[in-house]
């Protein structure tokens, strides 16, 4: 029987690979991630570099990768230590899009109360409001959490109705809108006393701040 012995030198240990990332995340919306790799003493760790299927690569423990895009991003980190040993792994990450917010509203009049709805152009539920009406005067009632608040203004003039909203995934958008109030109609008239059984005759006065024209009248 034949033998030899073969000597092996070990010039070095892999990292113990640390990290961690989510499962999804929203699209143009930084996702930070950090890397807390170990490695027995005396061997160290060299380098580490991260690189990602839309083209970002990254050379620190603590990253910021921007998706642009929908879909799955996948991601490969890899330790190089003592050695040129070697340790990575592969992970990806859902990128959903991020809700794109339109507002309607409900009558425009200083008179009015004022509904107000969101509505989201993507596929996903909205499930969390924050609406400013940009009314500082009217306190408390200048925000809502409500999906479809109304909000009362009184004063007429443009007001910029903010509405920052997120949707079932967590992703966020902003939008605000300008919203012009128009004054309410001034009702009044006039009539002159006369005599039982005559015609009495009433002259309608009523008007309105701005250019706009009244256009219906109902006595009663």
């Amino acid at each position: 029987i034949a033998q030899d012995t073969i000597n092996v030198v070990v010039a070095g240990v892999g990292a113990n690979l640390i990290y961690s990332s989510p499962p999804f995340a929203c699209q143009n919306t930084a996702i930070n991630l950090t890397e807390n790799s170990t490695i027995t003493l005396p061997n160290q760790i060299f380098s580490r570099s991260w690189t990602f299927s839309n083209g970002q690569n990254f050379s620190s423990s603590s990253i910021s990768v921007l998706p642009s895009n929908t879909g799955w991003l996948a991601g490969n980190i890899s330790i190089v230590s003592t050695g040129n040993c070697i340790t990575q792994d592969t992970f990806s990450i859902f990128i959903n899009p991020r809700p794109v917010l339109t507002l309607s509203n409900i009558d425009d009049c200083s008179n009015n109360n004022i509904l107000f709805q969101a509505n989201n152009i993507g596929n996903a539920a909205l499930n969390n409001y924050q609406w400013n009406f940009g009314q500082a005067s009217s306190g408390a009632l200048n925000t809502s959490i409500l999906a479809s608040p109304i909000h009362f203004f009184g004063a007429a003039g443009t007001y910029n109705i903010e509405l920052i909203a997120s949707d079932i995934y967590g992703c966020l958008d902003t939008i605000i809108d300008p919203l012009l109030i128009f004054p309410a109609p001034i009702s009044q008239f006039s009539f002159n006393n006369t005599c039982e059984s005559n015609n009495v005759i009433f002259n309608n006065t009523s008007s309105v701040l701005d250019t706009s024209t009244i256009i219906l009248n109902s006595w009663d």
